[in-house]
């Protein structure tokens, strides 16, 4: 309905019987479009004023792992659970293969960890799924249990960098794919790498780096029984700084092969002296130095050996010394770590 008829007043000729039909037809009109005007068909102020109430509320900014009040609070699909920001879209044997892969990192069998995780990823890809982030730096972290493994270190050290760069820095989860990488930096992780925001070609590109070897100590023992100057002689000549060097050697291979930070070696070592009826001067003592299983495990062998080795030229050496016409047995152990 238009509104567009003027109205004239009486001085300009118009009759009163005509003035009243304008007024008439003026109230009507202005009644019309008092019942049209919640339409919107003549009201301009509902277009300018009432229509900012329609206009739906910004997106969440909380990224995943942030923390939020409410769904409305995150980014994108995103739910608010648990007061964090988190993905839903989740492929249940997907997260049970990655149940299976922390179940095993508990349990120490890193290649079964490994294996779990890598089968939650390739689930997830499977399904048509994006992988959740945590998931990625749980698979990171466990392979960075292994990282005696250069392939496998290689391989954790570019999963946490994907990680980190992926968490909020300051969530919990890029706080222990931090620590994860840390302890790659031991086996040549070049640090520099993990400021760039994209991922690298090659990250362990250092040298291997261990404890400082003037932290170490090695300590000789005896179970104590054994009273004879020999036997202290012998001990005291593997306490020798030269002794001690050595032994730090045989530490140091254990480190680079096999990450084993305690190097406990078990011995036993017997004395005898001959005596020849004919000639005092082919008199000679022996001492015999025997490994025994040590605590350290199979995985320490090679050094095992090596303490062996130089124990047991230490006391060829100092038999050649020994006069001493008496026989005795005991067990020595060579304990070599930082701070032990």
């Amino acid at each position: 309905m238009r509104c567009e008829r003027s109205v004239q007043t009486v001085g300009s000729g118009v009759s009163l019987r005509d003035h009243s039909q304008v007024i008439s037809y003026g109230l009507r009109c202005a009644f019309a479009l008092f019942l049209l005007a919640p339409l919107g068909a003549c009201d301009s102020a509902e277009r300018s004023g009432d229509q900012a109430s329609l206009v739906q509320a910004p997106p969440g900014e909380s990224a995943e792992f942030e923390t939020c009040a409410s769904t409305a609070d995150c980014k994108g699909a995103l739910r608010c659970l648990d007061a964090r920001c988190a993905t839903v879209a989740r492929s249940r044997l997907g997260d049970y293969h990655a149940a299976r892969g922390r179940r095993s990192l508990a349990q120490g069998e890193l290649d079964a960890a490994a294996s779990a995780f890598n089968d939650a990823i390739t689930t997830y890809e499977k399904e048509s799924l994006t992988p959740p982030t945590e998931l990625l730096c749980e698979q990171g972290m466990a392979l960075a249990k292994a990282r005696d493994d250069a392939k496998l270190a290689e391989a954790a050290s570019r999963i946490l960098h994907k990680c980190v760069l992926a968490v909020p820095p300051s969530s919990s989860v890029a706080t222990a794919a931090m620590d994860a990488l840390a302890t790659l930096g031991d086996v040549g992780l070049d640090g520099e790498l993990l400021a760039r925001t994209e991922t690298a070609d090659l990250y362990l590109t250092g040298e291997s780096s261990g404890p400082d070897l003037s932290k170490l100590r090695v300590e000789v023992s005896s179970d104590g029984k054994i009273t004879k100057s020999s036997f202290n002689e012998f001990v005291a000549a593997l306490r020798t700084d030269e002794n001690k060097a050595a032994f730090q050697g045989c530490w140091q291979a254990a480190w680079k092969q096999h990450k084993q930070e305690i190097l406990d070696v078990s011995l036993n070592v017997g004395y005898r002296f001959f005596l020849d009826p004919d000639d005092e001067s082919r008199d000679r003592a022996d001492i015999k130095v025997e490994e025994m299983a040590g605590i350290s495990g199979a995985g320490v062998v090679q050094a095992s050996k090596c303490v062996h080795a130089i124990a047991q030229t230490t006391a060829t050496d100092l038999a050649k010394k020994l006069r001493q016409d008496t026989r005795w047995k005991s067990k020595i152990q060579i304990r070599v770590g930082e701070g032990n």
